[in-house]
């Protein structure tokens, strides 16, 4: 039995260990490849190298996820489930992150949440009004005119080319 943990503590070291070194490492050299693709093209072996270095790199992406997914529900379990203070906490910390507590207008700070909702308002309202500008004009060298029917075709000016 210690035999045996032993070699899987030494498969899970060469397989999974400095896994952010082997994404980077692969990464860098898909990166190499394909600047070297773009200034003088790829030969078959360069383009064979490259989908593997692609193949390995997804499959490390996808065992970093699910090696991230498993701890989470490791520690999910370990700490709380979805009755407990944990989840609370966490539900809690989620909403003091994403919520706006105070807003600095100027040099004062808003923290009443009607003073903040309405600086908010009144920021994308402003921003988002139709700005009115005057619009180019065709004064070239063709006289356009646009009719319902769209039939017509342009008009030669009788100003002449230079």
């Amino acid at each position: 039995m210690k035999r045996l943990k032993g070699a899987l503590r030494q498969w899970n070291k060469e397989v999974y260990g400095s896994m952010e070194s082997k994404i980077e490492d692969l990464t860098d050299g898909i990166e190499l490849l394909e600047l070297k693709g773009e200034r003088e093209g790829l030969s078959e072996v360069e383009l064979l190298e490259r989908r593997n270095k692609f193949n390995n790199l997804w499959l490390l992406l996808k065992s970093k996820e699910g090696l991230e997914f498993q701890k989470s529900r490791s520690r999910w379990l370990r700490e709380g489930d979805a009755n407990t203070s944990f989840s609370h906490a966490c539900v809690k910390s989620r909403n003091r992150s994403i919520s706006i507590i105070a807003l600095k207008k100027g040099r004062e700070w808003l923290s009443r949440p009607i003073d903040i909702r309405a600086e908010v308002v009144d920021y994308f309202r402003k921003h988002f009004d139709e700005v009115r500008w005057e619009r180019p004009k065709l004064d070239g060298h063709y006289n356009i005119s646009f009719y319902s029917n769209a039939k017509k075709p342009l008009r030669k000016a009788k100003k002449p080319l230079p």
